[in-house]
């Protein structure tokens, strides 16, 4: 009884435009001949220029703060190339 209360008030009490915010608004939704949208594009160019720097800051024993900038692919590059070094394959 208190679950069927609670249906007809929720069905009551949700607006009548709020389905255009339960809508999922992802690619498996549009047809082959739809062109994809504008932002969408101008969201994926975003993601592509994205950099790989971090900024770190660093601490020592005297607490003279420093701020070091990594880039992650070089570093990736220079521990393969340690590892290669370390375990040379045969």
């Amino acid at each position: 009884m208190v679950n069927a209360l609670r249906v007809k008030i929720f069905k009551f009490y949700i607006p009548l435009n709020m389905d255009k915010f339960l809508r999922r608004k992802d690619s498996s939704s549009r047809t082959d001949e739809e062109e994809p949208s504008t932002s969408v594009t101008k969201n994926l160019k975003k993601v592509v220029k994205r950099s790989t720097t971090k900024t770190t800051l660093n601490m020592d024993s005297r607490g003279v703060v420093t701020k070091r900038l990594q880039d992650h692919s070089a570093s990736f590059a220079a521990i393969s190339y340690q590892t290669s070094q370390r375990y040379p394959v045969n």
